[in-house]
């Protein structure tokens, strides 16, 4: 997949060449044909590909170009595909030539004269505008494209969490540009017909298989083992199928299959990959801890009180409910007739306030003392917050009124400028500004005297549910029906607008450092952001009913949400890593483990490589480059390193810092280096388009030219025998070491990032542009396609065993795979994008006995372990989880499931 598609004229060459690099820079994939290809079958196929694998088409309108028939069949393709259009002016042209799909569009102009760089970042904030739907359409277009061409196998189907993401996004964006072409229809239906049929047969044989086993059961120990095996595997099979709609649920499944196969003695190794792999997953990827419920009530709020260790809750019965984060319940007290529609703790913590459909008002010590109550608002308070200082208070109601009172309820101010109900109302910090937002598609900024300071629009008539003030004061969020997230500053500038879910946006939320939100929404998934608009990670909650609020413990490390299914959850944020390694002061590119494991090597924007100890977290630090670092590797014996990267040079290494060599390889970057396995020669692949093999000593032994666009990975295999090569152009290349090439293989859809032998050197791994992983023979036969990924894949390591695969990308996830393409376990890094990923030399990566670790880099400039755990381990942080919940929810069906582990 690549970010845009580049239509003109071989007149205008140079231009494009210049906007190309301009678009790379900012680290966009385009896809531009460079060469005067003939006009063959061939050359309109690769046409073709190169639309339908991008999410924008972009036309550079010249007067050559209006003029062209060929340029006219891809405009056409491009419409047919439904992609977007973005049409750029480099040179006026006759009107009634220009086609009448670019016509109707908005131009970005790039003429002589014009400034250039403006320009770009126009055109960059076009491409970028709704991503996640372009991208989304992108890959569903290309899947189904290939599902008809390999005349429609069931094999390249849509199914699980794939379905259901494709089947929403058809409902919510069936009108939203690029509109959805009817073969992406007909896939996704005949997914659909698909997945039900195997639903069917599922269950037949499910129920068939239990009743044989059972019945055999009966008479030999043997057949019982056997039916137990299917219980195991049932369990583990339920366990994924529920993870996406229930984190709990498929937690507490997986466990009971971990338990039931740690009894069963001599289970095969394939057996134990399967389960082990399951919980691993789910252990992994489960953020929710526990569940808050009352029988016979219905939370709709929730909130921390300010020293994190208690939550309170309301709801449906004008119930107060306070609690521990262990889910034990402190206190309660009747505080409404009806429903309580918000409810606060004071800043000290010392007070409750509550309001909601009968218009009152009532603040409560945590005894239940009620210490004041007024009639504040004509119909339902949707909003009530205590001042920064806790001396006002705030209210927002169904009246289209927000207003601002003491504690006894005497009015100090009206706010009455909005057209319709009032949803949401926030102090700000410093408590000298109020925020309210509504029906009326509008949020507003106020101060306390009851002018208006600032609107925020563009909501486009949309209810606005939610804003919230950052808590450093210097930024508001809006969340809306129209399922977007808006960013402002304090003069109601907007700053990011980025859409949020598959559905109205119910709630937002800052993080306490105000570097995160959180948001929930009617698709029944809680999301964290940056503040760039990056989706961190996503959990599904309540039942996949609407999540209407949500919030962050004082400390960042746990939400709390509440929904209509009544609940309400309380989710953990830390992570699974056992080491962060800081000190880089900028993106890193690259991160390898050293042969014996016991050390890391790192590298990146700052020009710095790293050597760290991992015993001590030490390094040794090496900065000669003047420009960014791309990739470095360890020399088979463990005693050089290689760096290279923007200034095209190679630089070697000893474990000391101590620099051995140095010489310029290419003329250009250099995007990866590789030594072959006697340690004796170096392979470099650079962005002018070739690879090169060097000794030691800078000596050039071979160059290898075949590539038509820059070579973004080089790699020996494991025999020293063979080099493989992956580029812009697509393709991945097997050399021999005198430089012919043995082998191309095909099938990718835009460009290659990064490839991996198997240790056994028997296959070979790809990453690219498109958000996959490839698995290859060394024949150039597909074995398996990795899909998961949001975005470009770069980082991709093999485990030592050769049965796990690693990858990481720009959606700052590593996943771990096993080499049918099932997914194991997913890593939220945190890093923004992760660029790198490595397996320790020693492990299996899925094992009863013994774990692996993995590092990870990317954008934040910081290195991160990660432990991958073996059965045991896995069944004991399980449990973990669980325990609060196991412990203090009544209707649990097995409560003693984590006997004897903990």
């Amino acid at each position: 997949m690549s970010d845009g598609f580049i239509s003109y004229s071989r007149k205008d060459k140079e231009f494009v060449r210049k906007l190309h690099d301009a678009l790379e820079q900012a680290d966009l994939s385009i896809w531009a044909d460079w060469q005067d290809i003939p006009l063959t079958a061939d050359w309109w196929q690769e046409i073709q590909t190169g639309i339908e694998s991008a999410n924008n088409f972009i036309a550079i309108i010249s007067p050559d170009y209006v003029t062209s028939e060929v340029v006219k069949d891809e405009i056409e393709y491009a419409v047919r595909c439904n992609k977007r259009l973005i049409p750029i002016l480099h040179r006026e042209s006759d009107a009634n030539r220009i086609h009448s799909a670019l016509k109707k569009i908005n131009w970005i102009f790039f003429r002589e004269g014009d400034d250039f760089e403006k320009a770009v970042r126009s055109l960059i904030q076009s491409i970028n505008t709704d991503l996640e739907h372009v991208s989304e359409h992108t890959r569903l277009l290309e899947n189904a494209v290939r599902w008809q061409q390999k005349g429609r196998d069931d094999s390249l189907l849509l199914y699980g969490r794939a379905l259901e993401e494709a089947e929403q996004r058809l409902t919510f964006n069936s009108n939203k540009e690029p509109l959805y072409t009817a073969l992406q229809k007909e896939y996704i239906n005949v997914s659909r017909a698909a997945k039900q049929r195997r639903q069917r047969i599922m269950l037949f044989a499910t129920t068939t298989g239990l009743i044989i086993s059972t019945g055999l059961a009966l008479f030999a120990a043997a057949q019982w083992r056997q039916a137990e095996v299917g219980r195991v595997q049932a369990l583990s099979a339920a366990s994924k199928a529920t993870l996406n709609s229930s984190e709990l649920e498929a937690l507490l499944e997986a466990l009971q299959s971990g338990r039931r196969l740690n009894r069963l003695a001599g289970t095969n190794e394939a057996l134990t990959s399967e389960i082990v792999g399951t919980l691993q997953k789910v252990v992994y990827q489960v953020r929710e801890q526990n569940r808050l419920e009352m029988q016979g009530d219905r939370f709709s709020c929730v909130s921390f009180s300010p020293d994190g260790t208690t939550i309170v809750t309301a709801g449906e019965r004008g119930q107060v409910y306070l609690w521990n984060l262990q889910g034990d319940r402190l206190a309660e007290f009747q505080a409404n007739p009806g429903w309580i529609r918000s409810v606060s703790f004071s800043p000290n913590g010392e007070k409750i306030v509550t309001a909601g459909a009968n218009g009152v008002v009532s603040v409560w010590n945590l005894q239940g003392d009620r210490l004041s109550q007024f009639q504040a608002h004509r119909g339902t308070i949707w909003s009530v917050r205590f001042s920064p200082d806790a001396e006002q208070l705030a209210t927002a109601g169904e009246d289209g009124t927000a207003r601002l009172w003491d504690l006894q309820g005497n009015p100090i101010t009206e706010f009455r400028e909005h057209q319709a109900p009032v949803k949401s109302i926030a102090f700000s910090p410093d408590g000298q500004l109020l925020l309210t937002a509504g029906f009326d598609g509008t949020a507003r900024l106020w101060n306390l005297a009851g002018r208006q300071i600032a609107e925020l629009p563009g909501h486009h008539n949309d209810v606005v549910w939610s804003a919230n003030f950052s808590p450093d004061g210097q930024q508001i969020a809006t969340a809306d029906s129209s399922r977007h997230l808006r960013l402002w500053d304090l003069q109601g500038n907007q700053l990011v607008e980025f859409p949020g879910h598959l559905g109205p946006v119910r709630y937002v939320s800052f993080s306490p450092n105000s570097q995160q939100l959180v948001t929930s929404g009617e698709d029944g998934t809680l999301r964290l952001w940056d503040l760039e608009g990056n989706q961190l990670s996503s959990m599904p909650g309540h039942d996949a009913s609407w999540i209407t609020n949500v919030t962050f413990s004082p400390d960042g490390n746990y939400l709390a949400s509440v929904g209509e299914n009544g609940s309400a959850n309380i989710w953990g944020l830390t992570g699974k890593e056992i080491a962060k390694l800081e000190g880089h002061q900028d993106w890193l590119w690259s991160v390898s483990f050293s042969p014996d494991g016991n050390y890391l090597a790192t590298a990146g924007i700052d020009r710095t490589a790293r050597l760290w100890k991992l015993e001590d977290h030490s390094f040794v630090e090496f900065d000669r480059h003047s420009s960014t670092i791309f990739d470095l590797k360890f020399n088979p014996d463990g005693q050089q390193i290689a760096s290279a990267g923007e200034d095209g040079t190679v630089r070697i290494w000893n474990s000391n810092g101590e620099q051995l060599k140095e010489f310029q390889a290419h003329s250009d970057w250099i995007w990866s280096v590789s030594f072959s396995a006697d340690g004796s020669q170096l392979a470099t692949a650079s962005r002018d388009g070739t690879a090169k093999l060097w000794d030691l000593q800078g000596n050039p032994l071979t160059e290898f030219k075949g590539h038509s666009a820059p070579v973004r990975a080089v790699q020996f295999s494991p025999s020293g025998g063979a080099i493989a090569t992956a580029g812009e152009d697509g393709s991945i290349r097997l050399w021999n070491l005198q430089g012919d090439e043995l082998l191309r293989f095909s099938g990718n859809q835009g460009y290659v990032r990064g490839l991996a032998f198997s240790p056994d050197g028997q296959r070979l791994a790809s990453t690219g542009q498109d958000g996959t992983a490839r698995l290859w023979d060394l024949q150039g036969n597909p074995i398996a396609e990795f899909v998961g990924h949001r975005g470009w894949v770069k980082g991709v390591d093999f485990s030592a065993d050769g049965q796990t695969l690693a990858t990481s990308g720009q959606d700052g996830t590593a996943r771990l795979w096993d080499l049918q393409g099932s997914p194991i376990a997913e890593f939220q890094t945190g890093h923004g994008w992760a660029t790198s990923v490595s397996f320790s030399p020693s492990g299996k990566a899925v094992s009863a006995e013994r774990g692996a670790l993995i590092a990870t880099v990317g954008q934040d400039s910081t290195v991160k372990l990660w432990a991958i755990e073996p059965l045991e381990d896995l069944l004991s942080r399980g449990c973990q989880q669980v325990a609060d919940y196991l412990r203090t929810n009544a209707n649990v069906e097995n409560p003693d499931l984590c006997q004897g582990i903990l």
